[in-house]
């Protein structure tokens, strides 16, 4: 309760810090600070929000709920930010599947973030199935760790033989 309260104090590193110990939480512990880091989420320091996405993601599937809160990050102008929420809603997995279509997206579009959500929904796993066309185009892309990255999260999705020759 009181890393809770520190969530909304003045003082940023203060703040911060909070956020980090979150990050640390084991349990239902953590899980009863969700509602508090969901609203931390907004936070206009970069480390706060940086430091709460990882705590909701160290929460994983227990976090399935904030998902769509974490998916409004992923337009987040910080780069690192947007790799966060990849690794927090992949660590979520298959509880994260109100994520696919934003996922989708971006795997659609070039940019950095494509083999970012490329693993993430492969960390979602079968509940990911809508991302398999666009992740087959992917297996022919220019880029090497977006064709593995696209491989592996085929594989996970449904062991799609596709995969298969970009992963020998």
């Amino acid at each position: 309760p009181l890393l809770v309260q520190a969530l909304k104090d003045e003082d940023v590193k203060v703040r911060q810090n909070a956020a980090t110990a979150l990050w640390t939480c084991d349990g239902a512990d953590a899980e009863l600070a969700i509602p508090a880091l969901i609203e931390a989420l907004g936070d206009e320091d970069y480390a706060v929000r940086d430091n709460t996405v990882c705590a909701l993601g160290a929460i994983g599937p227990k976090a399935a709920s904030v998902v769509p809160e974490l998916v409004k990050l992923l337009d987040d102008p910080e780069p690192f930010i947007r790799w966060r929420v990849l690794e927090a809603i992949g660590r979520i997995g298959p509880g994260a599947e109100a994520a696919v279509p934003d996922l989708v997206e971006i795997l659609g579009r070039p940019g950095l973030d494509r083999c970012g959500a490329a693993r993430t929904v492969g960390e979602i796993g079968p509940a990911a199935h809508e991302a398999v066309s666009v992740l087959l185009e992917l297996l022919e892309d220019d880029e090497p760790s977006l064709r593995v990255a696209a491989a592996e999260a085929l594989w996970r999705i449904n062991e799609h033989p596709s995969a298969i020759p970009t992963l020998i």
